[in-house]
C-alpha cells in the first residue's frame, strides 16, 4: 500500500482514468495549470511530499519543488473554498490553499483490473471554511489534458487518487525535463465556465 510519506516522490493517478496528474506542458511557471495525462517519462509528472503537519501535506512538482499544488483564490473566496476552483502550481504563500488532507478510502479496482489503494485529497482551505472540496478531474473526463479542479466529494471515481512510488527519486532531471524551464510554454488558460460532472 503506497501511503504518501514526507520527502518521497510519487506518480499520482486518477482512479477513473488511470491517468497521471501533471503540470500542463511541463511548465515551471508560477500559475501553471494542472491536468491529467497518460503516464510518460518526465519529472513534470511526479510529485514530492515536501511538508507534512496538522494542516495536511504539501505537494510539489518534482521538477521544481519550490512550487506547490495550490487552489486558486478570488477576492470573494480568499480561502479557495468554492466548487470548480482551478488548481495550479504556485510559489509558497503560507496559505491553507496549499495544504491537502489525505483520507484513505480503501481499495478499488482500477481500469487495468487490479486493486488500487485510493485516497481523497481535501483542500485544507475549503475544509477550514466549512465547505470541504476534494481534488478531482473535471466532468469525470477521461480525455487527455482534462482539467484537475476541486469539487464537493460525491463518492465518484474521479474524486479518488492512488499514489505510485517513483522508483528513481534521487535522479537528476533528464534532458526532456531540462527543456521544460521557466522560459518554456505558458500554461493554457483554465476555463472558468461551471460545468456539472458526469
Amino acid at each position: 500500500m503506497a501511503i504518501p510519506e514526507l520527502n518521497k516522490t510519487y506518480t499520482i493517478k486518477a482512479l477513473h482514468s488511470d491517468q497521471a496528474m501533471v503540470v500542463y506542458m511541463g511548465s515551471a511557471y508560477d500559475g501553471a495549470n494542472i491536468v491529467q495525462m497518460p503516464e510518460a517519462p518526465g519529472y513534470y509528472q511526479q510529485w514530492t511530499v515536501t511538508e507534512q503537519n496538522s494542516y495536511g501535506i504539501r505537494l510539489a512538482p518534482a521538477q521544481d519543488t519550490s512550487l506547490k499544488l495550490t487552489v486558486e483564490s478570488t477576492p470573494a473566496d480568499p480561502m479557495g473554498a468554492r466548487n470548480n476552483a482551478p488548481v495550479k502550481t504556485r510559489e509558497p504563500d503560507g496559505s491553507y490553499r496549499q495544504y491537502w488532507m489525505l483520507e484513505d478510502k480503501g481499495s478499488y479496482i482500477g481500469t487495468d483490473g487490479n486493486p488500487k489503494d485510493c485516497y481523497t485529497l481535501t483542500s485544507t482551505g475549503s475544509s477550514y471554511s466549512g465547505t470541504p472540496r476534494v481534488l478531482c478531474v473535471e466532468d469525470a473526463s477521461t480525455t487527455n489534458g482534462a482539467n484537475v479542479i476541486q469539487y464537493s466529494f460525491g463518492s465518484a471515481r474521479n474524486d479518488l487518487w492512488y499514489f505510485e512510488p517513483f522508483p528513481a527519486t534521487n535522479r537528476s532531471p533528464d534532458s526532456s525535463d531540462a527543456a521544460r524551464s521557466r522560459t518554456g510554454p505558458m500554461p493554457r488558460p483554465f476555463c472558468e465556465r461551471c460545468r456539472q460532472r458526469a
